[in-house]
Order: structure tokens, then C-alpha cells, then sequence
């Protein structure tokens, strides 16, 4: 019986602390992306003033999402990108942040005129 009530004991210790774990670290995958070729209206936070956005879509996914720019990339209008990148899901990100997510250029796949 003791060992039974020692087995609960720890197995209750120790979803304990596994439910108590906190993501508290930034997570960093890499992607390829389709970058859309003109620059789209985007209203960032706090004033929500309009500024250019480029709208990505991940080669995993179907949706289109627009971001305010992507870490040493240089966009040019008229064309279509392919761009490897590291995507970064920051844990805590600022405030004024538009989003958690930040996105920097591995490698220009291919860039074609539209």
C-alpha cells in the first residue's frame, strides 16, 4: 500500500511541475515564403497610423499575411519572391510590437518581374 501511495504521490509531483513549466523562451523555426509583389496598407498600433506592408504567404499555408518587413531584405515592387527565412515567435515581445512574430532572410530563392 505504501509503495502505491508513494507511486501517486510522485506521479502528482510531477504533473505538477510539468503544468507549472512556462514557455519562456523564444522559438526560431525556418520557412520558405512567397513574397507578393506590391506593397499593401497596414495599420500598426498605437496610432494606427498607415504604413506599407508586404503580404507573405508560407509554403506551408494558404493565407496570405501581411507583415511591416523582413530583417535584410531590400522589397522591390513588380516583383515575386521566394525567400528562405527564419521565423521568430518571441515570447515577450514589446508592446508596441505589431506582431510576435519577426522574420529575417536566409536566402533570396528567386526573384521574378510580375
Amino acid at each position: 500500500m505504501k509503495k502505491v501511495i508513494v507511486f501517486y504521490l510522485f506521479l502528482m509531483i510531477a504533473i505538477l511541475a510539468i503544468s507549472c513549466e512556462r514557455e519562456d523562451r523564444d522559438r526560431i523555426t525556418t520557412v520558405v515564403a512567397t513574397v507578393h509583389h506590391q506593397y499593401v496598407d497596414l495599420s500598426v498600433p498605437p496610432d494606427f497610423d498607415v504604413i506599407k506592408g508586404i503580404k507573405i504567404k508560407e509554403s506551408t499555408s494558404t493565407e496570405w499575411v501581411t507583415i511591416t518587413g523582413i530583417d535584410g531584405f531590400t522589397f522591390e515592387e513588380n516583383f515575386v519572391y521566394e525567400l528562405k527565412l527564419e521565423k521568430k515567435y518571441s515570447a515577450d515581445p514589446p508592446l508596441d510590437s505589431p506582431s510576435p512574430v519577426t522574420y529575417k532572410l536566409l536566402e533570396i530563392l528567386s526573384k521574378k518581374q510580375k
